[in-house]
């Protein structure tokens, strides 16, 4: 510690040296925390380096660690990828929301008819694919596809037949 503290010093300071180029005792002792005599700035100076420490090689992974850290590796992409195709369905959303907006002005009613089809289609493709995504993710928990909703389950014993059917007298 009184090695490295000289070592610290900045060379040709006349804070941290003397005239004689040798370090001053009380800013060794201040940096140290306790006094120091010169004899023991001396024997400090004097006293060979201590060799540095190599840094070890890391050691070889298990296979059990080399599968951990593909598993999450693995996760880490998936989550990304998932990212990703959340992003591609907002674009294609925004793509067909401007592509129905630009063209409604201009076109035909058989045009008009075709471009909502259009995207009640890619609306329902977008929904099947959700749907696939929520059963593969049942299927991965090991829930039934056939569960009921929490909306369901709560209506049922109020009504006896579900959610409420609007725009019926029942």
């Amino acid at each position: 510690m009184l090695k490295a503290a000289i070592d610290s010093l900045e060379k040709g300071n006349p804070k941290h040296f003397t005239n004689d180029d040798q370090p001053r005792v009380d800013v060794v002792s201040e940096m140290v925390g306790r006094e120091v005599s010169r004899k023991e700035i001396t024997e400090a100076m004097l006293a060979p380096q201590e060799p540095i420490a190599r840094a070890q090689p890391a050691p070889e992974l298990t296979a059990a660690e080399k599968f951990r850290e593909a598993d999450q590796l693995m996760n880490e992409k998936l989550r990304q990828l998932t990212i990703l195709q959340e992003e591609i369905k907002a674009i294609e959303y925004q793509r067909v929301t401007l592509e129905q907006h630009a063209g409604l002005t201009q076109r035909t009613p058989q045009q008009d008819t075709d471009a909502r089809m259009k995207y009640i289609k890619k609306q329902n493709e977008i929904r099947m694919a959700k749907a696939n995504e929520t059963n593969e993710i049942r299927k991965k928990l090991g829930i039934p596809s056939n569960v009921k909703s929490p909306l369901d389950l709560a209506m049922s014993p109020q009504r006896g037949k579900g959610r409420p059917k609007f725009g019926t007298n029942t």
